[in-house]
């Protein structure tokens, strides 16, 4: 059994997040707003874009899985998200 993290538990991740579940694995999911994930999968409210949001994370991770998307459609919102999302991310 693994522990996984799931940065990004929109449509993707969240059915990602459903499928490790029902396959015994404890499962984190990391999503801006409070819409439910899943049963089995434990929400983190967080913005990557926000490192001070990335608060309580899980430790001993086993595998981290980052699936984002920008609510902002622009060069900055696309640099929030994909790259310094993924650096705050990395820094945790």
């Amino acid at each position: 059994m693994a522990r996984i993290l799931i940065v990004g538990t929109g449509d993707i991740g969240g059915h990602l997040a459903e499928s490790l579940v029902q396959q015994g694995h404890d499962v984190w999911g990391i999503r801006r707003s409070n819409k439910p994930v899943a049963e089995g999968v434990t929400v983190i409210s967080a913005d990557v874009a926000d490192a001070e949001t990335l608060i309580d994370l899980p430790t001993e991770l086993d595998i981290v899985v980052y699936s984002v998307a920008s609510p902002v459609f622009s060069k900055e919102g696309y640099h929030n998200y994909y790259v310094k999302g993924l650096k705050n991310i990395l820094r945790q």
